[in-house]
């Protein structure tokens, strides 16, 4: 159970990075609030990762930390499109100005909080 908490975090945090490259003027990153909440939440998540890896692998805390943000940064973004692409929330439907059909956007930050709360749950069960 704690591998697949450890999957909900790193996918979460790949969609908050997806989020701001893909969608990089959205409403909540103009605002001061809305950078905030952001980073608050990504530390929140990484932290979750560390007690996490700790958790599966009776490491210290140190090499925790290292495999926690090695795993962040190769494995989250693949793991996180993988994710949108299957069970991730969607847009309405907007007609696309450039190939004059509609189309449905990845919300990845709704993504990221789903996922989240997900993962969080099954590690308080765990």
């Amino acid at each position: 159970m704690l591998y697949v908490c450890l999957l909900l975090f790193l996918i979460s945090i790949g969609s908050i990075r997806l989020q701001i490259e893909k969608n990089p003027d959205a409403i909540i990153m103009f605002s001061v609030s809305g950078k905030l909440l952001l980073i608050f939440f990504t530390i929140i998540e990484l932290i979750m990762i560390v007690i996490t890896v700790c958790s599966i692998t009776a490491l210290h805390w140190f090499w925790s930390l290292i495999i926690s943000i090695l795993g962040a940064l190769f494995l989250s973004n693949f793991l996180a499109t993988f994710y949108s692409s299957i069970l991730g929330v969607k847009s309405k439907p907007t007609l696309s100005l450039m190939t004059g059909t509609y189309v449905r956007y990845n919300i990845h930050a709704i993504d990221a909080i789903i996922t989240f709360i997900v993962g969080f749950i099954l590690y308080l069960i765990a």
